[in-house]
Parts: structure tokens; C-alpha cells; sequence
């Protein structure tokens, strides 16, 4: 099984809960199943609909300006091209934690859409993590990968760099998928 790494953005502002976002930017790494590798990468920003005027907090935290979602196609047209991008392969899909697979819940089922038949769940790298190392607690992705002597590369909150970050400690761990 292939697994995707995948990041959201979404708009933002303080105390805003998944129920009142929106996707901004999707971020994702194919990882091929057998050896751990990435093979591809995805962004794609979107467009908000519902508020889509990006707040100052979200610009600030995200570095995604206004006129980048402005630019982009709403939800159901950039999913269909996240879906494209993943191909006819059956895959897995992997995140931090369970916001980013929480806010594709919601917005798929906003615009009446369904994962595809070749989705074959979701695994929470958090999770699995902390089943890995044993540890204790909420352990970040900034966190994790210095504990694993890797360095953060590119922006933070940023949905591509995330999903490249965290594809790189997915590496050292998706091995226990299975287990």
C-alpha cells in the first residue's frame, strides 16, 4: 500500500475550530509503500468561499497571501486535482495529527463530494509516533524531528513543507503500519 502525506491550511483566525474553516492550500508527498520513498509532491492552493478574505492572523501564521487563494480554485475543483495527481494507485493517507484529516472530512462533505474507492483510510503519524518512541503526551512535528535529529525544512505552516517534513519522519515510521 502507497501511503500520501498530506498538509492543510486553512483560514484562520484565533479560537477558529475546523467546523468554521476552509481549505487554503493542500500539501502532499506519495510515498512509495515498499521502500519509503517519496516519489512526488503536490500544492495546490484554493480558494476560499465562505470567508474569502484571508485574516490578518491567517496571512501572518500561514505566509499565504490573499492574492494566492484569490488565483486558486475552490475546494471541489482542487481536490479533483489533489485526486488526479494521486493517480489510479490505492494509497493510505497520512497526517500530524488529526486536523488535516478532519478538515477534508468536513469539506468533502460541505460540497456533497466522497473519497475515492482507491482511499484506504487514514493513519495518524502522531499517533503512530508516539507508539514508535514511547512517548508521552502531544508531541509536535518541529518536536519529533528534532528528537530524530532531522531539521525543519522550509516554512512552517506552510501546507508543502509540512507534508515534506513530515513525509521525512513518516519514513522512519510507517514500517509499524502494519503492526
Amino acid at each position: 500500500m502507497d501511503y500520501v502525506i498530506a498538509d492543510l491550511e486553512a483560514t484562520c483566525w484565533q479560537g477558529s475550530q475546523v467546523r468554521n474553516m476552509e481549505v487554503i492550500e493542500i500539501g502532499a508527498v506519495y510515498l512509495d509503500g515498499e521502500m519509503l520513498r517519496p516519489m512526488d509532491d503536490f500544492q495546490q492552493f484554493v480558494k476560499p468561499t465562505t470567508n474569502p478574505v484571508l485574516t490578518d492572523f491567517c496571512r501572518n501564521l500561514t505566509s499565504i497571501n490573499q492574492h494566492q487563494v484569490d488565483s486558486a480554485p475552490a475546494f471541489p475543483a482542487a481536490f479533483d486535482n489533489f485526486l488526479q495527481w494521486v493517480g489510479n494507485r490505492s494509497f493510505r493517507l497520512c497526517s500530524w495529527g488529526a486536523f488535516d484529516f478532519d478538515l477534508f472530512e468536513h469539506e468533502l462533505s460541505r460540497h456533497g463530494r466522497e473519497w475515492p474507492d482507491r482511499f484506504a483510510g487514514h493513519i495518524n503519524l502522531k499517533e503512530l509516533y508516539a507508539r514508535a518512541y514511547s512517548t508521552q503526551g502531544d508531541v509536535g512535528l518541529r518536536e519529533a524531528m528534532r528528537k530524530r535529529q532531522l531539521s525543519f525544512e522550509g516554512t512552517p505552516h506552510r501546507g508543502i513543507d509540512d507534508a515534506k517534513n513530515a513525509a521525512r519522519v513518516a519514513q522512519t515510521i510507517l514500517s509499524l503500519d502494519s503492526k
